[in-house]
């Protein structure tokens, strides 16, 4: 057994006394007074995040959190998450990388076309047990390309995994991702009423020809939303006014992007 739990019963200690009782055991992580440590919500109360939206006026997007965080899978990837910043308090750096590699990789939750692999990556020590580096690699999921991010120390790293996957943090990304997709379709269908084709051509297969050719080109995502939609049209126009071998996609409601 490699992990063992010592019980000090009827302890009466304040913070302080706390604290310094902790450290005798090693040093003590505190993360950024910005990255909570566990997700709140477990225990059925409002999370914070969802009182901080409604007072703020943007019940849309409470309810979007709301809706987000009661998902299956994104619940699953909370708990790796949990997991990895509970590790990263004791120096499991094992436990740490196991739980950044999980909750990054769920599908549902972070979802950005990559994966890490958790048998390439960790956290070196020299003999005296000092950190001397840490690395991620990653694994394209469309093409199946690695590459790999070296780190100077376990600060940067732990930063990568317990900042970025929060859950908060994991979510304001995904909105973003919605809101900017509204955009973009409210501003093909202005273009599509100023060139006289609406009835003639629907919104969705434009974005559908304009993700077809943004993938092809990258290049492509730093025109004008008005040149991207005109090349498109020119592609659905060799086409018949459809994509060839694209399906319908639904609107998301939820601000997470399906992975390829």
């Amino acid at each position: 057994r490699e992990h063992h739990i010592l019980v000090f019963r009827q302890q009466h200690l304040d913070d302080a006394q706390y604290l310094r009782f902790a450290t005798l055991f090693g040093s003590v992580f505190q993360p950024p007074a910005d990255i909570p440590v566990l997700f709140s919500g477990g225990d059925g109360k409002v999370p914070e995040i969802v009182k901080f939206y409604v007072g703020r006026g943007d019940l849309a997007k409470a309810e979007a959190y709301q809706k987000w965080a009661d998902d299956t899978l994104v619940k699953e990837a909370m708990r790796h998450w949990a997991s990895a910043v509970h590790a990263a308090t004791i120096g499991d750096d094992a436990g740490f990388v196991e739980g950044v590699a999980a909750a990054y990789n769920a599908k549902g939750y972070y979802d950005d076309g990559y994966s890490i692999v958790p048998e390439a990556s960790g956290i070196q020590r020299d003999g005296a047990g000092n950190i001397t580096g840490a690395q991620v690699t990653f694994k394209d999921e469309a093409t199946g390309q690695v590459f790999t991010q070296d780190f100077e120390g376990s600060e940067d790293l732990y930063r990568l995994g317990i900042d970025m996957l929060a859950p908060e943090q994991v979510f304001e990304i995904g909105w973003s991702r919605v809101v900017a997709a509204d955009g973009v379709r409210d501003a093909v269908a202005k273009e599509i009423a100023k060139k006289g084709l609406d009835g003639a051509i629907k919104a969705d297969d434009v974005l559908s020809a304009m993700e077809k050719m943004s993938k092809a080109n990258l290049q492509f995502q730093g025109l004008p939303v008005e040149q991207q939609v005109q090349l498109a049209l020119d592609f659905l126009a060799r086409f018949g006014g459809s994509v060839p071998g694209a399906a319908t996609t639904p609107a998301a409601d939820v601000p997470v992007a399906p992975r390829p």
